[in-house]
């Protein structure tokens, strides 16, 4: 099951700028779980506060979500291409290198060789 997409208004609308910010800069790109109830012993709660949660977890609760990534400029492709051949997973590259797993996840995908049909005229 894949992430809902939160954009940037919408996620402000909804927990505030401060918080939006903070959610944004740290974990912005890769999927996330918001919790059905908003504890204060969760890493969620810790990050954005207990009210931001519990506004986030009312609309939210229970599903995994993805919001925009507001950290600055990420590393080369090359960076990323070195971090997949070590085996890391694309989440904690993307965490890492303050870029999308889904932008990491283009980058490996371009990467692979295409494909190619054969020619009969090769035989």
């Amino acid at each position: 099951m894949g992430a809902c997409w939160i954009s940037w208004g919408e996620l402000a609308g909804i927990i505030g700028n401060e918080a939006a910010q903070t959610l944004c800069s740290t974990l912005g790109g890769v999927p996330l779980y918001v919790p059905h109830v908003a504890a204060p012993v969760g890493d969620l709660a810790k990050l954005i506060g207990v009210p931001a949660l519990h506004k986030l977890a009312q609309v939210y609760g229970g599903a995994m979500i993805a919001v925009p990534n507001r950290r600055k400029a990420g590393p080369s492709k090359g960076k990323i291409l070195d971090m997949l051949a070590q085996g890391t997973p694309p989440r904690d590259i993307a965490l890492r290198l303050d870029v999308t797993q889904r932008y990491v996840e283009y980058v490996a995908k371009s990467a692979r060789p295409k494909n190619r049909q054969g020619n009969l005229l090769d035989l």
